[in-house]
């Protein structure tokens, strides 16, 4: 009878610690869940252009599957195609518009034609139309169709959101652009007089020879 008495108290010490154990590792699988479910997952970079709306001039068209660069010749990559955000257009004097594949291809032509147009290139996230002169222009190292880079953002903040996670591409002004392309012109000018080439024949081996080379060499169709 003793033993049986003293057998009793030691099986509910034994269960206590047993409990003990059991709360102890439950509250540790608490905590770890806790910690998990608050964990803060790094969040996808919020650009103004996503959510924000803006009036988009209803003079400005869109390309079709047809569309090819007044300046190059080139096909004009609609909205739908990755290469559609580097399409430009131009709103001329008598109020017709003109295609462009690249912002090279736009502000060349205007050297060429000696015209001065309203120019007009698409926001990098939300693919709208905006006018050049209102956008922040990044150079980046992306491919476009003639090997220029630029991407436009309507809002600046959407630039600097940009260019904090590609740290090689900066902002840069249109005019730039402008003395680079006319740069580029003179120097094919100078090329092709040194070879006896007139004017016509240039023009003809900017557009189909020289631009459709470059435009292959670069994966494009």
């Amino acid at each position: 009878m003793r033993k049986w008495l003293v057998t009793i108290p030691l099986l509910f010490t034994l269960a206590a610690c047993g409990n003990d154990e059991n709360v102890q590792k439950n509250d540790a699988n608490s905590e770890t869940k806790v910690k998990t479910e608050t964990a803060v997952a790094p969040q996808a970079p919020t650009y103004l252009s996503a959510t924000e709306d803006w009036e988009v001039d209803d003079r400005l068209q869109e390309p079709t599957e047809e569309s090819l660069c007044e300046m190059c010749n080139m096909k004009v990559y609609t909205r739908e195609h990755d290469m559609g955000v580097f399409s430009a257009q131009a709103i001329k004097a008598d109020g017709t518009t003109a295609f462009y594949d690249d912002i090279g291809c736009l502000v060349n032509a205007e050297l060429k034609f000696k015209e001065q147009n309203e120019k007009y290139v698409r926001d990098y996230i939300s693919l709208k139309w905006l006018n050049v002169e209102e956008a922040t222009i990044v150079k980046t190292e992306l491919k476009s169709p003639m090997n220029w880079g630029y991407i436009f953002f309507k809002f600046e903040e959407d630039a600097k959101t940009y260019i904090a996670e590609n740290p090689t591409a900066y902002v840069e002004e249109l005019t730039i652009i402008q003395t680079a392309a006319k740069e580029r012109m003179m120097k094919k000018m100078k090329e092709k007089e040194a070879q006896g080439k007139g004017s016509e024949e240039m023009d003809v081996e900017d557009h189909d020879g020289h631009m459709e080379t470059e435009y292959e060499e670069n994966g494009h169709e």
